[in-house]
């Protein structure tokens, strides 16, 4: 298999993966009191460790109106608080509260125990290798984070 063929091949095993956790965590995923678009804003806000409301409707390509509901749905049960600017009070900076933080650690860690449950039924050899692979893969995406290497047009345009 030439390289071309081991990247497509590598690609479609994280898509195929992703689906098959994604199906063990279902019911998790249905059960949770906030809409995608809520889950979203929430991300977004933890990523960027506060954001304001202009940068949130970027971020979501919606309205400052949408973003304004989407925020006050938040607020109300508590999951990301509204501050004031200080330089500027007109400026409100939304941050994520404990709440918000557990929620996104309760996603995470149902994923990292399903990863687990799936992980110790290989073999050490496997295990080991699938190590190397990701520990190779996570470097990249540092390097590419970092803007230190840069994503190859045909394989950027093929999966994006």
């Amino acid at each position: 298999m030439n390289k071309a063929e081991l990247i497509q091949k590598a690609v479609n095993f994280q898509k195929e993966i992703n689906r098959l956790i994604m199906a063990y965590k279902t019911e998790k995923w249905m059960s949770l009191d906030i809409t995608i678009t809520q889950l979203k804003s929430l991300i977004y806000i933890y990523s960027k460790e506060k954001a304001s409301f202009k940068e949130l409707a970027g971020a979501l390509n919606v309205s400052p109106p949408v973003v304004t509901g989407i925020v006050d749905r938040l607020t109300s049960q508590e999951i990301i608080r509204r501050i004031a600017g200080t330089s500027d009070r007109r400026i409100q900076w939304l941050t994520i509260t404990e709440k918000g933080k557990q929620l996104l650690n309760d996603i995470r860690q149902d994923t990292t125990s399903e990863m687990i449950k799936m992980l110790e039924v290989l073999s050490e050899e496997d295990i080991a290798a699938l190590v190397q692979g990701f520990s190779a893969l996570m470097k990249t995406a540092e390097n590419n984070l970092a803007g230190n290497e840069q994503i190859p047009v045909a394989i950027n345009s093929q999966h994006a």
